[in-house]
């Protein structure tokens, strides 16, 4: 892991992410339901921030639950995109359940914002690896 990396990177073969402050990783761009889970490592100082379709910011370091830096990390989490399930039903999109290293820190949380943004990962500061993202 190396401060000097512009920005999160893929390798063929490599199962992970490496970086450093520059431009957002999208993992891909959704406006309906889905499931996210990844391991992450900070360097010290680091912050990885994982931006929802909505726009809404999900700062990784400055969790109360997480580890010190150069320990591998868990996160898991569960979003609603803004179409409920039902004929007349509509509502804000929705972070059903954030899971940081197996436990709860945010449930059922209503955001604001129009949901047609991307999934991405960026470095504001530090570096970062990630490995083992499942996205569903």
């Amino acid at each position: 892991v190396s401060p000097d990396r512009p920005a999160l990177t893929t390798k063929p073969g490599d199962a992970l992410l490496i970086g450093g402050a520059g431009q957002p990783y999208v993992l891909a761009s959704t406006t309906g339901d889905f499931a996210l889970s990844m391991n992450v490592l900070l360097t010290p100082g680091a912050d990885l921030r994982l931006t929802l379709p909505t726009g809404a910011p999900i700062s990784l370091a400055n969790a109360r639950l997480s580890k010190a830096p150069g320990l591998w990390q868990s996160v898991e989490l569960r979003y609603r995109g803004l179409s409920w399930p039902g004929p007349a039903s509509r509502g804000p999109a929705l972070l059903e359940r954030l899971v940081l290293n197996g436990v709860p820190i945010s449930e059922g949380q209503a955001l604001t914002g129009a949901a047609n943004g991307n999934v991405a990962l960026a470095v504001s500061n530090g570096s970062v690896a990630v490995r083992n993202v499942v996205y569903k």
